[in-house]
């Protein structure tokens, strides 16, 4: 084209190596392709051999790069149910014909919340019952860039990820049909608002999903919310989407270019009369220059009654530090005698070449590395397997349905071979998945028969395998685990009045969980200088002066003078170390006659009588006053100083 060697990526084209094809008309500009897989790059005069970059000309005759490494492809689909045996595989296998990043996927109807062994696909869905649910599918370069994933719900699922210049936050959606109320409306949008209210200002956000609302083609009063390229009429479920979008200032990006009409409607009904255009892609307005295209394939086949979209944005994901996938060793090879001792003689070598140090971890480190090489010199590795346990044959079966569907609509008989299609495929997964199955059980078993209960009880880890969530650190800026002190303000409150905030410089945060255990250890050293144990009641042979619970201290003498200076003691060896004793919460309890002597008093506070009543006159009616302590301090609280 324009007299060059033009040969541009494919973007969902038919097949072969075509070049844009320009509009009618005088407009000035080509096609722009939206997306699809190759690996073939794009030369023109203007550019450097080898940079891989695609040359679109603009209205004024200039020409703007469009870099193919820094194209952001964001999707949606529904899929009607990955419930099926063997859909999710299916899903992959077609999704390898274009080129994407994140996928929204609509009606997965899967229960509960979590990611795949893989990490490729996340989802949130129902409990108990098998409708609705959201998922997310992504490309290995998105899954190393995900920073993280919010399952909200089974109608929304959010995640976010590291991208230049700003980071990118996914939300995808699945509006209630028509058939829903007013309320489970509104409720859907008001969750939707929540997530966004949670999201960072900065990030750049992309909401997809089938909202299941007709916008239609004429934005008239809505230039700011939707292209003048839309598809049929508009419903009362479209005004609301037109309205949530207008009042957080999204736009529609299936309305901002022009297109064939089958690369605009998203939706078939059965007997293919009505078309409608309801799953769509939202982003925020001041990015809307960012969006290279959006468009509509029929030509992805799921067995479902929507169409695949995908839309491009001109944008990178930094991808988050990974370190490479490590081999598994055979351990089970040192069982043989002579590998055992070759491998014993090289650990022996190695470790007698380790030069010793001041530093404990580089001197641990040289010992791992000495294990490591004995291991790799003398025993096997494996490397994990990624084979899918979908059969080749289905994969064939899979793609000859893909083609009858572009030819159903022509005759009776190319429906039906399509239908009956759709049902081999599904059969044939599933075969494919109990034949998979069933070889592993013969492995678990054939594992147990010889004694290699390692590699059976891995089998069955692999059979058994549940999501577990991961948990990452928050690092600071220089990469190093972000601490709970860090920057943290302390303020009093006093009933509803809570006075100036101030940085706290010593001692633990509240609410760090390192606080209750090193108050305990600090606390039991202060008892132990304090207490004597030489004095107490005697209770099976066995002197007790004092009962413990966290920071409630009993003292407990039979004598009001010895109790007095073992108080005292305890007083002064807590100053000492910056506690103080809570004498408000401080209560002297007396086995004996109705005659009280004189309270013991602390710091020159007096300590109050247990009211009567309770527990003194309680305990002296079971129990015979006699081989009972006849003072009992309780309880105290031991307080921090400075608080």
């Amino acid at each position: 084209m324009n007299g060059y060697n033009q040969t541009p990526y494919r973007l969902g084209r038919r097949p072969g190596k075509q070049g844009p094809r320009p509009l009618p008309g005088n407009q000035g500009r080509v096609e722009k392709l939206a997306t699809g897989k190759t690996d073939v790059m794009t030369r023109t005069k203007d550019t450097n051999r080898g940079t891989g970059v695609t040359t679109i000309k603009t209205n004024d005759g200039a020409q703007r790069l469009k870099i193919t490494k820094d194209i952001f492809t964001v999707g949606t689909w529904n899929v009607q149910t990955l419930w099926t045996t063997g859909k999710l595989e299916l899903l992959r296998n077609e999704m390898k014909r274009f080129r994407f990043d994140v996928v929204g996927i609509s009606e997965v109807r899967w229960t509960g919340k979590g990611e795949t062994p893989r990490g490729d696909f996340i989802w949130s869905g129902e409990n108990t019952t098998h409708t609705k649910g959201v998922g997310l599918l992504l490309s290995t370069k998105a899954k190393k860039a995900m920073i993280g994933y919010n399952p909200i719900s089974s109608r929304l699922i959010s995640a976010r990820f590291n991208a230049t210049p700003f980071k990118i936050t996914v939300i995808h959606v699945y509006a209630p049909t028509s058939a829903s109320s007013e309320a489970e409306i509104e409720a859907f949008y008001d969750n939707i608002e929540k997530e966004l209210s949670r999201t960072s200002k900065k990030d750049l956000i992309i909401i997809t999903g089938d909202w299941n609302a007709k916008v239609g083609s004429d934005n008239t009063n809505w230039e700011n919310t939707m292209g003048k390229y839309g598809y049929g009429d508009r419903n009362e479920r479209g005004e609301r989407l037109l309205e949530f979008a207008a009042l957080h200032n999204f736009y529609i990006c299936n309305t901002r270019f022009q297109q064939k009409p089958n690369r605009k409607w998203t939706w078939i009904s059965p007997n293919g009369v009505h078309k409608n255009m309801i799953d769509l892609i939202l982003i925020q307005k001041r990015w809307k220059s960012s969006v290279m295209n959006c468009r509509t394939f029929q030509s992805a086949d799921i067995s479902s009654d929507h169409s695949l979209v995908l839309c491009n944005i001109k944008l990178r994901l930094q991808q988050r530090q990974i370190k490479p996938q490590q081999n598994i060793f055979e351990i089970n090879q040192l069982k043989n005698q002579a590998t055992k001792k070759l491998y014993q003689e090289k650990l022996n070598a190695n470790l007698q070449r380790i030069i010793e140090t001041d530093s404990i971890d580089e001197h641990a480190t040289k010992i791992e590395r000495a294990i490591e090489e004995a291991l790799q010199t003398t025993i096997t590795t494996t490397k994990r397997a990624k084979n899918p346990w979908i059969s080749e044959q289905t994969l064939n079966l899979a793609d000859e349905k893909r083609r009858v569907k572009q030819i159903k609509s022509t005759s009776t008989q190319n429906a039906k071979l399509y239908k009956d299609l759709c049902n081999r495929v599904r059969k044939s997964a599933r075969q494919d998945k109990e034949k998979w199955i069933q070889d592993k059980c013969d492995e678990i078993e054939k594992g147990l028969n010889v004694g290699n209960t390692r590699q059976a009880y891995s089998l069955i880890k692999t059979l058994k395998k549940k999501f577990v969530p991961r948990t990452t650190a928050i690092k600071n800026e220089d990469g190093t685990m972000a601490q709970s002190k860090d920057n943290a303000q302390s303020a009093v409150r006093v009933d509803k009045e809570i006075g100036e905030w101030f940085h706290t410089s010593v001692g633990t945060r509240q609410g760090d969980p390192l606080s209750p255990l090193l108050f305990i250890t600090y606390l039991e050293r202060v008892m132990d200088k304090a207490i004597q144990t030489d004095s107490g009641i005697s209770i099976s042979g066995t002197l007790v002066n004092n009962l413990r619970f966290a920071d409630d201290i009993n003292m407990i003498q039979e004598d009001r003078n010895m109790l007095l200076k073992q108080t005292e003691r305890l007083q002064t060896v807590a100053t000492q170390a910056g506690l103080t004793i809570n004498t408000g919460k401080t209560k002297t309890l007396v086995f004996g006659g109705p005659n009280i002597e004189q309270p013991i008093k602390i710091a020159g506070n007096r300590t109050g009588p247990v009211p009567p009543g309770t527990r003194s006159e309680t305990m002296e009616k079971h129990y015979p006053i006699s081989g009972w302590p006849q003072r009992v301090i309780n309880p105290w609280d031991i307080v921090n100083r400075e608080s």
